[in-house]
């Protein structure tokens, strides 16, 4: 679409598939499901570890673990099951019992879809530094 920026295009469909209603958003989870990245790399950390996380490897995580959309009115709130799937709960499992030892970088992404959502540009980022979850409070 003329004078839309690639990114600002691939966000509002990512944000759009699932209607405008407040509230959970099953509608335009498939759609979603494919466009949702992430790319995890290990700074600091075991070669185990590293390697099962994989190193700088794009996953489409809601083709990989459940995911639900949650709406508001101005937010967008992705859910990330990591039990749903055997293999996300071994790496979680991995990751957890060295978590205060790592240092990891997560980027997140829209995949673009069409040629008028490239190039892709990164949503996000988040990085987790030497974690002590003994001290996170009980949910």
């Amino acid at each position: 679409t003329a004078g839309v920026d690639a990114f600002d295009l691939a966000l509002a469909r990512f944000v759009a598939a699932g209607g405008a209603a407040a509230g959970p958003q099953p509608a335009g989870a498939a759609a979603r499901a494919a466009a949702f990245k992430v790319i995890p790399r290990v700074d600091v950390g075991s070669w185990v570890v590293k390697s099962a996380v994989g190193q700088n490897t794009p996953v489409l995580l809601g083709k990989k673990v459940a995911t639900s959309y949650f709406r508001g009115p101005r937010y967008l709130e992705v859910a990330v099951d990591v039990g749903s799937s055997r293999t996300a709960a071994r790496v979680v499992g991995l990751v957890q019992g060295a978590l205060r030892g790592l240092e990891i970088s997560i980027a997140v992404v829209l995949e673009g879809r069409a040629g008028d959502e490239l190039p892709e540009a990164l949503l996000g980022t988040v990085r987790l530094s030497r974690v002590d979850l003994s001290r996170a409070p009980k949910l």
